[in-house]
């Protein structure tokens, strides 16, 4: 059941900009890391910039999985 004057449908120049976001996002919270501008546990950050890409295709992946579960009737 949708909400009184809601369309159901996803913008794709939305969904653009929320690629774009996380990784923005992602790309600062790892040079604010590296850099010591946020104050970090040593071992997490290093594991996190090991593996860069491991956080921004995790969220993307759940981003499209959650859409393909709302719109997998179309």
């Amino acid at each position: 059941m949708t909400a009184r004057g809601s369309i159901g449908a996803l913008c794709l120049w939305c969904c653009l900009a929320w690629f774009a976001t996380i990784a923005m996002f992602w790309c600062t919270t790892l040079h604010n890391l590296k850099h010591g501008i946020v104050p970090a546990p040593r071992r997490p950050v290093f594991g996190l910039l090991e593996l860069p890409w491991a956080v921004p295709v995790t969220w993307h992946l759940v981003i499209a999985m959650l859409i393909a579960t709302r719109f997998r009737t179309y």
